[in-house]
C-alpha cells in the first residue's frame, strides 16, 4: 500500500546528499543552476559540503554527472535519530529488526548480531562517522566534538500520549477502550488503566498537503500495527489496546494548502517502539524519527548582584536597605530603568492570580480565572489595561493560575513570573508606587505575557509536566510577540543533550525575529560528571537562545559552602600524599539519609570497591568494606542502568549493608545521565547515591592504577563567583560554549503561589517563596534583559543619561552579544563550559554617569547584514585611550541546523580586530582573530559558535582600533526554503576604555551626530 504522504506532493521522490567531489566539487552557482533546472530543492545544508536534496532519482544523477557532485541515497537509515540506540540493544531485537523494511540491507539479510552493529553504526554515521564510512556517510564532526548521550533508560525520559493534550484526545482514547473491549481476552475492567503509549516525533518533507498529513492520520495507525504483528511474527496476543495513534499537529499552512513545517506525533506501546520507528523511516516522505521527550520544570539580593557586579556582607545581611542607598544598590532602578513599557513572555505554570506580586486592585483574580475557563481550550485572555497581565493563554489540559498543592506545581510559574516582574503596590493605585521587598522581580514595572503549559498528573498519568504549544516557532512563541514581549524567559526543557527539534524550533524562529531576546534554562544535571556533550539540556542546546546557568549569591565575607561529599586520590602506600580531590554528588532519593550527612564531617574514610565489583553474590572483602564506602558497579541490565544480570540493585546494597559499609556509590551501567534511587527495602539510614557511568569509570582507572581513595564530608566554598554545582554543565555536543552566561538562582526569594483563587477576595496574598535552580537563574537574566532594552530605547545610549536623539528599539542579537560576551563577568579562566561568557553584571557595559568607571565608553552597530559567503565590513572612528583594556564582541542568530547535522552551525561569521598603533615606537600593527588569546601565534578562526569575542589587555593610546566582520559561510543561501534566503543579520558591541564613535549607519550615536535627515531615519525611533 501507498503510504499517504508519499503519494502527495513530493510524489515518490527520493531524497539524497550532495557533496563536493575530491577533486574540490562543483561551484556553488553551477551546482545551483542544475538543481534548479530540474526542479530539484535545496532542504538544508550539513557541515562541513553536504546539501540535503529532494527530487526525482533521475534529475538528481543528471546534477551528479553534469557537475562533479557526489551523490548518496538518504535512505531509511539516516532518518532515524541516535537516540533510539537502546532500542537495537534489548531484549528481541532481531524480532524487532525483521519488520525492518531496509531494502538491499534488510534485515532479512543478515543475523541478529549483524543486524545490530549496522543499525547502531549506521545511526551514528550521519552524526559524527568517520569520513568514508560508506555511501551513507555525512561529512565528520570535528575530532573533538562528541555525539550527544542518549537518554536512557529512553522510556522514563519519553513523552505520553495524554488524552487532556492531544487534539481529539478523547475520542482517541475512547476508540482504545472500545478496541480492548473487542479484541482483549478474558474479562477486562472497563475503568482499567490503558498502557502507556510513547510519543514519537516524526519530521516530514516541507510542502506536503495538508490533506496528506490528514490522511496519514487514518491510514498510518493500521499500517504501524501490522508492522507491529509482523515482528512479533504472531507471538503474543492482538495488539488490540495498543493500536497506533497518529497526530498531525494543528498549524497554519500556507495559502496553496501545503505545510511548512510538516511534522506528526505517532504514539505506540513501549514494546511497539522499534518496529514503528524502523517503518516510518522506510516512508518516502520521512525525514527524521526521533523520541518525543517528556518537558519538566528546570529570586532582592539577586537584583543587586545583576546590576552592581558584587554584593557585600552588609547588602546580604539587609537587601532592601535604607532609600538613600538605593542607588548603591540598584543604580539602575534608581536612574529609572524599572522595566517600564516592556513586556516579557514567560512559559511556565501559570502564576496565582490572586498574588500581590501581579494582582491589580480594579480587578479579582477569580474574575480573570471565570473568563478564562469560559473561554475554552487553547484559552487566551489579552488586555492593555491589567497592571501586570499582557496576556494569559492557557494551553489544552491546563488549568488557569497556579496551585501548588492541586496541581502540584510546587508554585514554579509564580516564582519565575515574580523574579521578572513582581512587584507590590503601595497603595490602590495600579500604576502607583510600589514596595521594595525581599521578593520585587528585575523589572518591577514590566508587564507579563505567560503561557500556562502546565499538566498535572491525572489517573493514567502519574507525573506532572509541561506542554508547549507545538511547533514552538508557529504556535508558541507568536503568542509572545502577538503581545509586544521582545523578552522570553522560559525554564522548562529536556534532559536530553542533543539538538531536537524543540531546540531547531527556537533558532527558527529567531532566525525570522531578529528583534527578540530568549533566555532558557540549562538544566540542574550538574553532578552527571562526565557526560560526553555536556549535561545542558534541550531547548537550551539551541544556538540562537541564552542558556543561563546558576550562580550564587553569597558575599565572600559571608564564608559560607555548601556541604558535599568529597573524594581525595592518594599515591601507593601514603595517605597524606594527596593526588587530587574532587566533590562527589551522586543522584540519590530523597527518603534515605545522603552520604553527605552521613559521614562525620573532615573525618576519612576508605572509598573501596566491592568484591566482585557488581557485590552480587558472596563479597570476598567484607571486611575492608566495614566502615568504608562502597563503590559497585551496574550492568546496563533490563532495570536499565542499575540493575545487572546476576542481582537487582536492592540485592547488591543489601550484601554491602550486611558487611557494615558506612555508604554505597553506584556506578550507572548505561552512558548518559543517571537516573535517581528507587526505593530500597534497606535502612534509611544507609546512604545510596549514583554516579555517572563516565565518572564511575574514571574513579575505577584510578584504583587500577593503583591510587587509594578517600571520601569525607566537607564544605566546599561558595561565593558570587561560584556556579552551583547542581547547575548543568557544556559545552554541547559540537564543542559551542552552553550555558551562554551565569545568573544568580541560589535561595531566590520570589513571589509565592498561595493555591486556590478566592472569589470576590478584598485582599490579595503577599505570600513569598524561597527556590533554587537555573529555573530561577533564567527569570533574572529575562527582568534585566528587559531594563537594557529599556536602557537603549530611552535613549541612554552611549552616554547613560536618556535622550531622544539617540534612542532605538535594540534588537534582540544585539541584547544577546551585550548578555554573552560584554555584561559578562569572568568568575575564572574563560569562557567555558561551567560560567559560559561570565556572571551577569549591568555595570560591566552601561554605562551609568556616578556608578560606572568615567573612563569605559560603549559603541555598538545593530542590524547589520551579509548576504554572501566572502562579504565583509569594516568598522572604524574608535581609538584607545590606554587607560585600560577594551572588549569587542559580534553575535548573530543563525539559521536553524538540520536534525541530523553533527555541527549545528550554518552561517558562520568572523571577527578581526586590527589595532594599529598612533607611533611607531609602540608597536607594530596587529590583528587579533576572535575566539583566540590575544598573543596566539597561530590563531584559528571559530567554527562552531554563534558568538565571537575580542580582548584587547592593553592596547596603547592612540591606537586606531578597526574591527572586520567576515562572512566565511553564508550557506542558508544555497537553500530553497523561502526564509533561508533572508540575509544574515548581526550586532557589534564594543565596551572598554575607548574614545570615538563607529562610523556606520547602524551605530544610532553616529546617525544622530550627523545633519541629514536620511541617515537619522535610518535608526532612530
Amino acid at each position: 500500500m501507498r503510504s499517504a504522504c508519499g503519494s502527495t506532493w513530493w510524489g515518490s521522490s527520493v531524497r539524497r546528499h550532495l557533496a563536493g567531489s575530491s577533486s574540490g566539487g562543483p561551484s556553488r552557482d553551477k551546482l545551483l543552476a542544475a538543481l534548479a533546472a530540474r526542479g530539484v530543492s535545496v532542504l538544508s545544508y550539513i557541515p562541513d559540503a553536504s546539501l540535503l536534496v529532494a527530487g526525482r532519482p533521475e534529475d538528481v544523477e543528471e546534477v551528479a554527472e553534469e557537475t562533479g557532485a557526489e551523490t548518496a541515497e538518504y535512505g531509511p537509515e539516516h532518518r532515524i535519530a541516535p537516540e533510539w540506540a537502546p532500542l537495537a540493544q534489548g531484549p528481541g531485537h532481531a524480532a524487532r529488526a525483521s519488520a525492518a523494511p531496509w531494502g538491499d540491507v534488510g534485515a532479512d539479510a543478515v543475523g541478529e548480531m549483524h543486524g545490530r552493529r549496522l543499525l547502531v553504526e549506521l545511526l551514528w554515521r550521519v552524526r559524527g562517522g568517520a569520513p568514508g564510512a560508506g555511501a551513507g556517510s555525512a561529512p565528520a564532526a570535528p575530532a573533538d566534538a562528541a555525539a550527544p548521550a542518549g537518554s536512557t533508560p529512553l522510556l522514563a525520559r519519553m513523552a505520553v500520549f495524554d488524552p487532556r493534550v492531544v487534539l481529539g484526545g478523547a475520542g482517541l482514547e475512547a476508540a482504545r477502550r472500545r478496541m480492548r473491549r473487542q479484541l482483549g481476552e478474558g474479562e477486562v475492567q472497563e475503568d482499567a488503566p490503558l498502557p502507556p503509549l510513547y510519543e514519537v516525533s516524526v519530521d516530514l518533507l516541507p510542502g506536503l498537503r495538508r490533506a496528506a498529513l490528514v490522511a496519514a492520520e487514518k491510514e498510518w495507525p493500521e499500517a504501524l500495527a501490522k508492522a507491529a504483528n509482523a515482528a512479533a511474527k504472531g507471538r503474543g496476543r492482538s495488539i488490540g489496546e495498543c493500536l497506533p495513534l497518529v497526530v498531525a499537529p494543528a498549524s497554519e499552512g500556507a495559502g496553496d494548502g501545503t505545510c511548512s513545517d510538516c511534522w506528526l506525533r505517532v504514539y505506540a506501546c513501549g514494546q511497539h517502539l522499534a518496529s514503528a520507528v524502523f517503518w516510518l523511516a522506510s516512508q518516502p516522505s520521512v525525514k527524521w524519527v526521533a523520541p518525543g521527550l517528556r518537558i519538566t520544570r528546570r529570586n532582592v539580593l539577586s537584583s543587586i548582584l545583576a546590576q552592581t557586579g558584587d554584593l557585600t556582607l552588609a547588602q546580604y545581611l539587609n537587601p532592601i536597605g535604607p532609600p538613600s542607598e538605593e542607588a548603591s544598590r540598584r543604580p539602575y532602578r534608581a536612574a529609572g530603568l524599572d522595566g517600564s513599557g516592556e513586556v516579557v513572555g514567560i512559559g511556565d505554570t501559570g502564576f496565582d492570580l490572586d498574588s500581590c506580586y501581579f494582582a491589580d486592585p480594579r480587578v479579582n483574580g477569580s474574575y480573570i480565572r471565570g473568563l478564562l475557563q469560559s473561554a475554552g481550550p487553547g484559552r487566551a485572555l489579552r488586555t492593555t489595561e491589567h497592571r501586570k497581565i499582557a496576556q494569559y493563554y492557557v494551553v489544552s489540559g491546563a488549568l488557569p493560575g497556579d496551585d501548588p498543592v492541586a496541581e502540584q506545581s510546587g508554585g514554579h510559574g509564580t516564582h519565575t513570573s515574580g523574579s521578572v516582574a513582581g512587584a507590590v503596590l503601595s497603595g490602590s493605585d495600579p500604576y502607583g508606587p510600589y514596595n521594595t521587598d525581599a521578593a520585587t522581580g528585575a523589572a518591577p514595572r514590566a508587564r507579563l505575557s505567560m503561557v500556562d503549559m502546565f499538566i498535572a498528573p491525572s489517573a493514567t498519568i502519574s507525573a506532572p509536566y509541561m506542554s508547549p504549544p507545538q511547533p514552538v516557532d508557529t504556535a508558541y512563541l507568536p503568542l509572545h510577540t502577538a503581545v509586544g514581549a521582545r523578552v522570553l524567559s522560559d525554564s522548562w526543557g529536556a534532559s536530553f543533550n542533543g539538538y531536537d527539534r524543540i531546540a531547531q524550533g527556537f533558532d527558527r524562529f529567531l532566525w525570522s525575529n531578529p528583534d527578540v531576546v530568549s533566555f532558557l534554562a540549562a538544566g540542574n544535571n550538574g553532578p552527571d560528571a562526565l557526560i560526553p556533550g555536556g549535561t545542558v539540556g534541550t531547548p537550551a542546546t539551541a544556538k540562537s537562545p541564552l542558556a543561563v546557568g546558576e550562580g550564587m549569591r553569597y558575599p565572600g565575607e559571608l564564608r559560607s559552602g555548601v556541604r558535599l561529599p568529597v573524594v581525595r586520590g592518594h599515591l601507593p602506600g601514603s595517605v597524606g600524599a594527596e593526588e587530587w580531590r574532587l566533590a562527589l554528588n551522586p543522584r540519590e532519593n530523597g527518603g534515605r539519609v545522603s552520604l553527605k550527612d552521613a559521614l562525620v564531617y573532615g573525618q576519612r574514610v576508605p572509598l573501596l570497591l566491592a568484591q566482585p565489583p557488581n557485590a552480587c553474590g558472596q563479597l570476598a572483602n567484607p571486611q575492608a568494606l566495614r566502615g568504608a564506602v562502597a563503590l559497585v558497579t551496574r550492568g546496563g541490565g533490563s532495570g536499565g542502568g542499575v540493575d545487572s544480570g546476576n542481582c537487582s540493585l536492592a540485592e547488591a546494597a543489601g550484601a554491602v549493608a550486611a558487611a557494615g559499609a558506612a555508604g554505597v556509590v553506584v556506578v550507572y551501567g548505561v552512558p548518559g545521565p543517571a537516573d535517581s534511587v528507587p526505593e530500597l527495602p534497606l535502612p534509611r539510614a544507609l546512604p545510596v547515591g549514583i554516579i555517572t557511568k563516565g565518572l564511575g569509570e574514571w574513579l575505577l582507572g584510578n584504583l587500577t592504577a593503583g591510587l587509594s581513595l578517600s571520601v569525607t564530608a566537607e564544605n566546599v566554598p561558595a561565593s558570587v563567583n561560584a556556579v552551583m554545582y547542581t547547575s548543568s554543565y557544556g559545552p554541547v555536543a559540537d564543542g559551542r560554549i552552553k550555558p551562554d552566561i551565569i545568573a544568580p538562582g541560589t535561595d531566590i526569594v520570589s513571589a509565592g503561589a498561595g493555591g486556590v483563587i478566592t472569589a470576590g477576595a478584598a485582599t490579595c496574598s503577599s505570600a513569598q517563596k524561597t527556590l533554587s535552580g537555573t529555573s530561577m537563574a533564567t527569570p533574572q537574566a529575562a527582568g534585566h534583559a528587559a531594563l537594557i532594552r529599556q536602557y537603549f530605547r530611552n535613549g541612554f545610549y552611549p552616554t547613560g543619561r536618556p535622550s531622544n536623539t539617540t534612542a532605538f528599539n535594540a534588537s534582540g542579537i544585539l541584547l544577546k552579544g551585550g548578555f554573552a560576551m560584554s555584561l559578562g563577568v569572568a568568575m575564572g579562566p574563560g569562557p567555558d563550559g561551567f560560567q559560559g561568557w561570565g556572571r551577569l553584571s549591568l555595570s560591566g557595559a552601561l554605562p551609568l554617569p556616578g556608578w560606572t568607571d568615567p573612563r569605559v565608553s560603549l559603541q555598538l552597530a545593530d542590524r547589520g547584514e551579509l548576504a554572501e559567503t566572502g562579504q565583509e565590513i569594516s568598522l572604524v572612528g574608535l581609538s584607545a585611550t590606554g587607560t585600560g583594556p577594551v572588549t569587542v564582541v559580534v553575535t548573530w542568530y543563525d539559521y536553524p541546523a538540520d536534525l541530523n547535522a553533527a555541527v549545528q552551525l550554518v552561517n558562520d561569521l568572523d571577527l578581526y580586530v586590527t589595532v594599529a598603533p598612533a607611533n611607531a615606537s609602540n608597536g607594530s600593527t596587529t590583528t587579533v582573530v576572535a575566539n583566540n588569546p590575544e598573543g596566539a601565534v597561530f590563531p584559528s578562526p571559530d567554527r562552531v559558535n554563534t558568538v565571537e569575542r575580542v580582548v584587547l589587555s592593553a592596547p596603547p593610546a592612540g591606537a586606531m582600533i578597526t574591527i572586520t566582520v567576515r562572512a566565511a559561510r553564508i550557506a542558508s543561501s544555497l537553500l530553497s526554503v523561502p526564509d533561508a534566503r533572508l540575509p544574515q543579520r548581526f550586532a557589534v558591541a564594543v565596551v572598554g576604555h575607548i574614545s570615538g564613535t563607529l562610523v556606520t549607519r547602524l551605530n544610532p550615536d553616529w546617525v544622530a551626530q550627523q545633519p541629514q535627515a536620511q541617515y537619522r531615519s535610518v535608526a532612530l525611533i
